[in-house]
């Protein structure tokens, strides 16, 4: 059981993406082959540099876990989330579930507020750095993580936590501030003082391992098309050196296959 005490709200579902990913537009069919699309997931697209930032923001996350990075497996997790992405917001779409002005605006004060900044200005100067270079394109971002918000809040009205689940949950939890309470024996507050925190926190993840279940299955019947390559993926900071230098032997390759093929056209 995890300790709810001791976790944020769940960002699971927010994903990586909120942070560096842009927002995927729809598109029609007719804009479709006039537009630079690196994917497209049912009638919604990601241009190249929209995959590119989630693309960056999966080789940076993997580098700061230790994990081996290739341009195979961050391609390969970039559409996951990039796909999970666009579904959850056609999802919200079809629960009929909205972001208003007035709530972007308070979100957007609150992450201002976060990031120690007090005007608009200096607020998305530091964005820049992000890769998010306008307020159109945060205010997209707010609307997304609102959206999704909703999302599992109509699904924690569907769930239901036992009286013997909260207890079970409170003694896992008195366990791990026994064991990781350090020298000083830290002070257990009662099972009453947290239960409710302990209820809402159960509640929550139930909603989002629901929701993530109805994501799955909506996946499974997506049209999913990637045009982008392992290639085109701009992740070359982050690689290995070694993982670099092959990738610049292939793209040297394909240039002389390129020349060669025009000189025998010629």
């Amino acid at each position: 059981m995890t300790n709810f005490l001791k976790k944020p709200l769940l960002w699971i579902l927010i994903l990586v993406f909120v942070v560096v990913a842009g927002v995927a537009v729809k598109i029609s069919e007719e804009e479709l082959a006039s537009e630079d699309v690196a994917l497209k997931v049912n009638n919604t697209v990601f241009d190249y540099e929209e995959f590119n930032n989630i693309a960056k923001g999966v080789a940076q996350e993997f580098q700061m876990y230790g994990t081996d990075i290739t341009r195979e497996i961050v391609k390969e997790e970039a559409v996951e989330r990039a796909v999970q992405q666009a579904i959850l917001l056609e999802y919200a779409t079809e629960k009929e579930v909205e972001a208003t002005e007035e709530e972007i605006n308070t979100k957007f004060n609150e992450v201002m507020e976060l990031y120690g900044e007090e005007n608009e200005e200096d607020f998305l100067s530091s964005l820049e750095k992000e890769g998010i270079h306008s307020r159109k394109e945060i205010d997209d971002i707010l609307m997304s993580e609102i959206k999704i918000n909703k999302l599992i809040e109509i699904y924690e009205d569907d769930q239901e936590v036992t009286e013997e689940e909260l207890a079970e949950a409170y003694n896992e939890y008195t366990a791990q501030v026994e064991m990781f309470g350090g020298e000083e024996e830290e002070e257990v507050p009662s099972f009453e003082e947290v239960k409710e925190d302990l209820r809402k926190g159960m509640i929550q993840e139930r909603a989002v391992s629901s929701l993530l279940e109805k994501i799955e299955e909506l996946k499974k019947e997506a049209e999913i098309e990637v045009f982008i390559t392992e290639e085109e993926l701009e992740i070359d900071d982050f690689l290995p050196e070694e993982e670099e230098e092959e990738n610049k032997k292939v793209n040297e390759g394909a240039e002389e296959e390129e020349v060669e093929s025009e000189v025998e056209e010629e």
